[in-house]
């Protein structure tokens, strides 16, 4: 145990040493401290450090547990076809090959899972100030709120990696295993769906009485982490202790499962490194992998349409038939549900609150796209037109989708907060646009620091061009709407020109094929 504490002091003290050394990530690091400390500081100045007097704490508590729940489905499904990567590939070199119980070496993998899952929870900090004004919480309640996550992230990726370990040998066993989750799965979201065609009351009041229910608070670690939150913000301690004896002796029991039944699982968690392993060095090569299905229906094979440039909106398509079952993958269609959830929520606050919101989330969601990996390959150099008209048709597949979604998604919204006809389009052509403008901040940020190794500096520079290239659009609503002119005609208009201006800057990435090596 001595040496993985060695390697663990080691691994920490070179990452700070690094950090120091870099000026650049220094001062990033700095910039991002200060934001924070801003939000939490207007958070707490704006609004009163109570509860507002309409505050209902039920619609936090599930928000919470949808959250929850999201994040523990989607980690464990994983769990069946690729498992959770719980080592790298110089875990693998130096502790596999070196006399350490395996068990003990499991127990370091996991650990490494919580610091990451804890990580990954502490970008919930930045949700304080509207989750302090709409529901009066404490800085100190919220960071229980992201330890809760943390633990349910957690447990997820044990999950994840116990089932890929216990199943993935014996096909049988991994279609009941699978079987099992989707049943279980399955009944969590018939008794909430059912409930709203068996009571005659609100569609919101059914909503909140069914996702607070016993029935879901007893869903695994997701419900009981929710029970154990609203335990202790109730001072009900013995519930709160319940809770979390339960949680631990869930993950408790899977080590010990994995650990009795497959103690020399090295083999299992190769692979998935492997995997990390070989996505992380193609991004920093500045290639893009995209992950294949193992069991692709072909269909109908080439393709007898396009002409010149043309013939890569084509290809896409059929790429994209292949790569997936719906028009939307699982991430986006995760995300609508979100934004719908919220919409329901916030359906008083109107179309700006909402807009907002999904605005922000889309930066999440509108990646690089298929036009990216053409970067890569040599074709798109040799044919014989225009870099900008290339340009256009390498997108023309992933604006189609993006038109869908914003197609989608206006309707729901529009349904659900009763809006009007014109503001139902003028949101589509908005979403629209904002997706336009994401896809070209995503090639600017290839062009300014695709060649940045420290990944989470490159993250917080493309937030940070996001939110420049979206303030001209702002700007122009806002100018406007002071003329009784709708705000979201100068969105529309402001991001279409950033985003052509963007694109036409950029559009030699087309022409020297030595930019993208």
């Amino acid at each position: 145990m001595d040496a993985l504490l060695y390697l663990w002091r080691k691994r920490i003290k070179n990452r700070l040493r690094l950090m120091v050394k870099n000026k650049g990530a220094m001062a990033i690091t700095i910039f991002f401290i200060a934001l924070l400390g801003f939000l939490i500081y207007s958070g707490n100045t704006t609004y009163d450090s109570v509860p507002a007097a309409n505050a209902d704490m039920n619609q936090l508590y599930a928000i919470i547990v949808l959250y929850y729940g999201a994040s523990f489905v989607m980690t464990v499904y994983n769990g069946f076809a690729r498992g959770a990567s719980m080592f790298s590939m110089s875990d693998v070199n130096l502790l596999f090959s070196s006399p350490v119980s395996p068990k003990k070496m499991l127990f370091y993998g996991l650990m490494q899972q919580m610091g990451t899952a804890l990580l990954t929870a502490f970008l919930l900090v930045f949700q304080y100030s509207w989750l302090h004004n709409q529901y009066g919480i404490s800085f100190g309640f919220l960071i229980i709120i992201l330890l809760g996550y943390g633990v349910t992230l957690f447990c997820g990726q044990l999950c994840a990696v116990s089932i890929y370990m216990l199943t993935s040998h014996v096909e049988e066993k991994r279609m009941a295993a699978k079987t099992v989750f989707m049943i279980i799965c399955g009944l969590a979201a018939a008794y909430i769906l059912l409930g709203l065609f068996q009571n005659g009351g609100g569609v919101l009041e059914t909503l909140l009485t069914r996702v607070n229910d016993l029935p879901i608070s007893l869903f695994p670690v997701a419900g009981w982490m929710k029970t154990a939150v609203a335990a202790l913000a109730g001072g009900e301690w013995l519930l709160f202790i319940i809770c979390l004896m339960a949680t631990l002796a869930f993950a408790l029991c899977i080590v010990i499962l994995v650990s009795k039944n497959n103690p020399d699982y090295y083999e299992d968690v190769l692979q998935s490194a492997e995997t990390s392993f070989s996505a992380i060095a193609a991004q920093k090569e500045g290639k893009l992998q995209e992950t294949a299905r193992k069991n692709i229906k072909l269909g109908k094979q080439g393709f007898n349409k396009g002409l010149g440039a043309s013939v890569f909106y084509y290809k896409h398509l059929t790429e994209s038939r292949r790569a997936r079952l719906l028009l939307f993958d699982t991430t986006t269609m995760i995300f609508i549900i979100i934004i719908f959830v919220y919409s329901y929520f916030m359906r008083d606050a109107g179309m700006e609150a909402i807009l907002g919101f999904t605005a922000i989330m889309q930066i999440l969601t509108v990646g690089a796209g298929r036009w990216a990996r053409e970067l890569i390959l040599p074709y798109v150099y040799m044919v014989p037109e225009s870099e900008f008209k290339k340009l256009m048709y390498c997108l023309k597949q992933s604006m189609m989708v993006y038109a869908a979604e914003a197609l989608v998604m206006g309707l729901g919204i529009g349904l659900i907060i009763k809006a009007g006809i014109l503001d139902i389009f003028l949101f589509m052509l908005v979403r629209l646009s904002f997706a336009f403008l994401f896809t070209a901040g995503n090639m600017l940020v290839e062009r300014i620091a695709g060649g940045l190794l420290i990944k989470w500096i490159t993250m917080i520079i493309y937030f940070l061009v996001m939110v420049i290239l979206a303030i001209p659009g702002i700007l122009l609503g806002i100018l406007m709407s002071s003329v009784n002119i709708t705000y979201m005609l100068g969105m529309i208009l402001g991001n279409v020109l950033v985003g052509v201006l963007v694109f036409y800057m950029c559009r030699n990435v087309l022409k020297y094929v030595e930019l993208n090596n």
